[in-house]
């Protein structure tokens, strides 16, 4: 019988076998997996679909895609594949198979000055606000993310999971698929968040080494500077000032002294 199926270029009208099962009462096409149909869409659109569906919000990602491609389809469309999607990669991730890129990335393996790392890790949790049922508001969720990046950044992988031990696992086999073989070539960065830097050191190597990001240092110096000169703030602005010269040139051990 006669089906539309959507692709890229528009619709295509085409003649293919169709069966139906009188017991189960399912309809099958072997056609369809056989060119890699999923669901009606082809496998050029797919992709296409689901990173409208991540880069813009779903009831504005039918329009953006009819931009794109001329195709017309439903937010709650856009949004099943690209749920469906995103789960699927979840699971792959979950076994330890991590997507390797189409075109080859030397800058993991380039020669790096004396003492720099191979690549850094960087770990983080968000607290991520919830819809419950009939839209009404629920407990936040912690989400955590990972990132895997060269010292350049020219080259970065991405992890996220709910699961801070089940992201934490996932961090050797993606290292490995960017043939990074040995602890000592990675270096960890945390904001020093609970539980962050033990969960490295539980599944990735005990001897990872870890530092707390600049970032968040400094940010604790400013707080610190304000309690101390509550009434002044241009001297607190002078003290963490000079404290952050202190750190990022002798080190915590001399901010301390």
């Amino acid at each position: 019988m006669a089906r539309n199926i959507l692709t890229v270029q528009g619709q295509v009208r085409l003649q293919r076998a169709y069966y139906y099962c009188q017991r189960c009462h399912i309809s099958y096409f072997p056609w369809d997996e056989a060119v890699g149909l999923a669901d009606n869409l082809s496998p050029g659109l797919l992709p296409m679909v689901c990173l409208v569906g991540t880069l813009v919000p779903f009831a504005e990602a039918g329009d953006a895609l009819q931009r794109l491609t001329g195709l017309r389809l439903s937010a709650s469309t856009i949004l099943r594949y690209s749920e469906g999607e995103g789960e699927r990669l979840r699971a792959q991730w979950r076994e330890g198979r991590m997507v390797v890129p189409t075109q080859a990335e030397p800058g993991w393996a380039a020669a790096r000055a004396p003492g720099q790392p191979r690549a850094y890790i960087g770990l983080d949790a968000f607290s991520v606000p919830m819809q419950g049922p009939g839209a009404t508001q629920t407990e936040h969720r912690m989400l955590y993310t990972a990132r895997l990046y060269t010292p350049d950044k020219r080259h970065s992988r991405y992890l996220v999971d709910f699961d801070l031990d089940v992201l934490s696992e996932q961090l050797r086999p993606l290292a490995r698929s960017c043939g990074l073989r040995d602890v000592d070539e990675l270096i960890a960065v945390t904001d020093g968040g609970n539980g962050l830097e033990e969960a490295l050191h539980r599944h990735l190597a005990d001897n990872l080494v870890t530092i707390l990001d600049w970032y968040h240092a400094a940010q604790h110096l400013h707080a610190f500077a304000t309690q101390r000169y509550p009434q002044d703030p241009e001297a607190a602005e002078r003290w963490s000032h000079r404290a952050k010269g202190i750190l990022y040139e002798r080190g915590g051990e001399a901010l301390l002294a």
